[in-house]
This record gives structure tokens, C-alpha cells and sequence, in this order.
């Protein structure tokens, strides 16, 4: 409901093993609007690109989003 990025990311960081990382600060900033399962970070980590006109990397239990 219209969060920013890096805030939504944390809450997801909270619950899951798997973390979202946010590789370019400017991601964090851009606000995001959506229903995403608290259990599929990777769901809420493609939309967050999408929408910031990123790409998601995926590493040893990260997912990483960084500008194109």
C-alpha cells in the first residue's frame, strides 16, 4: 500500500531466510503498491525490479535488486 521499497524489503527480511538486498540505494526510496505473500520473497523481489526498472540477481540466500 504505497510503502517504499527498502521498507517493504526489510519487512520481508524480517520473516524470511532468504534476504533481499538492495544493491542501489535509489531502489529503496521508490514506493511500491501490491499484495505479495509474506512467505515468497522472490514474487515481491521481481515485482520491486519491474516496477524500479531493475534486475534481480539470486546468490548463496540473498536476491539481490540493482538498476539495469
Amino acid at each position: 500500500d504505497d510503502t517504499p521499497i527498502a521498507a517493504a524489503a526489510a519487512r520481508f527480511n524480517r520473516i524470511n531466510r532468504t534476504k533481499i538486498v538492495l544493491a542501489d540505494p535509489e531502489i529503496g526510496g521508490i514506493r511500491i503498491v501490491g499484495l505479495f505473500k509474506a512467505d515468497d520473497p522472490e514474487e515481491f523481489a521481481r515485482m520491486a525490479a519491474a516496477v524500479s526498472g531493475g534486475d534481480v540477481e539470486r546468490g548463496d540466500g540473498t536476491i539481490v535488486i540493482k538498476l539495469r
